[in-house]
């Protein structure tokens, strides 16, 4: 017989009962590695689990880092929040309270109106520089007004405007008596020959009472100051050296420049008396002789 028929035989020789046992065999023999294996299994994991898995814990510094993101996070949507709750009360207002919001807006902004109106006319009269720190005070009571406009407490930012504009009407009715104080002062300026002190006040003076005819001839009188003084300062030589004459044709040629001229009105009056004074005692003289 051939190899092949061999193999056939051997492989039909096979009963179910040895092969039955050759299992049990199998399976009985490892039961004991198994455990052995699971013990190991169990022991490693219990390793891992003391020394290995707190190195992976997160430490106090990591979680105190990822407070401040939070944080921030929480506080970009605050602002949301609070917008969104806005929203939603004026949504839930209804049509009553929504007129009577809208009547104190109105009310606070005619008093706005008015105190923009006012302020701008002191402006144009130099109230920043005859009543800067008042001006200033008032201004800064609108300002604080205007954060309560916008916090839509238009109740109390009426109030404060109203108070701003009390204090500058108080300044606009005292405008008057400042054009009057300085129009003096400038007179004096004139009258003594100053020219610095003139010309100092002449400028804010002019913007203060652009429409007084009184502040408008003082200031024509301005320009001649130079030519005045020169002919009074001649006129005085001429009366100390005995020319009486000519020193009333000088200050008769300054008072033509300016004839409004109280004190040079009143050094001719001498002059012309000393002339008189003189013109008689010569003829006195001519008579004796």
């Amino acid at each position: 017989m051939t190899d092949d028929s061999k193999d056939a035989l051997r492989a039909a020789s096979f009963e179910p009962r040895a092969t039955t046992h050759s299992t049990q065999e199998v399976s009985d023999t490892p039961r004991p590695v198994g455990t052995w294996v699971a013990l190991a299994i169990g022991a490693v994991l219990l390793g891992f689990v003391v020394f290995i898995l707190p190195q992976f814990a997160p430490t106090p510094d990591s979680q105190s880092s990822a407070a401040p993101s939070a944080i921030s996070e929480d506080t970009q949507t605050a602002p949301t929040s609070s917008t969104s709750a806005a929203q939603e009360n004026a949504s839930e207002r209804s049509p009553f309270a929504e007129a009577q919001l809208a009547k104190v807006r109105r009310s606070a902004q005619e008093v706005l109106q008015s105190l923009l109106e006012t302020q701008s006319r002191l402006e144009s009269r130099g109230i920043d520089q005859w009543a800067a720190d008042n001006f200033l005070a008032a201004s800064a009571v609108a300002l604080e007004g205007d954060s309560l406009y916008r916090a839509q407490d238009f109740d109390a930012a009426e109030a404060l405007y109203q108070q701003a504009l009390d204090s500058l009407n108080g300044l606009e009715a005292g405008l008057s008596g400042e054009i009057d104080r300085r129009l003096a002062l400038l007179l004096d300026a004139i009258e003594s020959g100053d020219e610095a002190t003139a010309g100092t006040i002449a400028p804010l003076l002019q913007q203060m009472a652009p429409d007084s005819d009184a502040v408008f001839d003082a200031l024509e009188r301005i320009p001649l100051m130079p030519a005045i003084t020169e002919l009074e300062t001649a006129a005085k030589a001429s009366f100390e050296q005995g020319r009486l004459s000519s020193a009333v044709s000088q200050v008769g040629e300054a008072l033509g420049l300016d004839p409004a001229h109280q004190r040079l009105a009143k050094v001719a009056r001498q002059y012309k008396s000393a002339l008189t004074q003189q013109r008689f005692e010569d003829a006195m003289t001519h008579d004796s002789v």
